[in-house]
């Protein structure tokens, strides 16, 4: 259960909990790292499972006043490796922490997908074509208000 109580970072090392708001989300993280995008989303570079550098994505359900109830995580440069070695090393890296996942398909394909089904979140890791390829890896969580 690594997500159930959120996001745990290695830079800071902290736990970014499900359900804070946005206000608290910036008290949490004052740091000059953490980039607002847009009313609802925020980004923030850090190191994550044994210092692998990723940018996390924090998004907030309602975008205004809303609680945080995904984590988006994303290369901090997509560039250094390719998809399919990218996604080895997320799906190796999110194995050894979650276990086999709860579905998986095209494991061999060109566009491999995993998922992970707990309680109170779910892990979605895919590669698709979308405007060329992206990979895509993505916690929610399904508690409630």
């Amino acid at each position: 259960m690594y997500f159930r109580d959120g996001f745990a970072l290695e830079s800071p090392a902290i736990v970014v909990p499900w359900l804070i708001s946005e206000t608290d989300l910036a008290a949490l993280l004052s740091d000059e790292r953490l980039k607002r995008v847009t009313g609802g989303y925020h980004t923030f570079e850090t190191t994550v499972w044994d210092g692998l550098g990723l940018t996390i994505g924090f998004h907030f359900t309602p975008r205004v006043g809303g609680e945080l109830r995904e984590f988006e995580v994303f290369r901090t440069d997509p560039y250094v490796l390719s998809d399919q070695a990218s996604f080895a090393e997320l799906q190796s890296r999110l194995e050894a922490r979650l276990g086999n996942p709860s579905e998986s398909s095209g494991v061999d394909s060109r566009y491999p997908s995993a998922m992970w089904f707990e309680d109170s979140y779910a892990v979605t890791h895919l590669l698709q074509n979308r405007f060329g390829d992206e990979e895509i890896l993505r916690v929610k969580t399904s508690r409630a208000v």
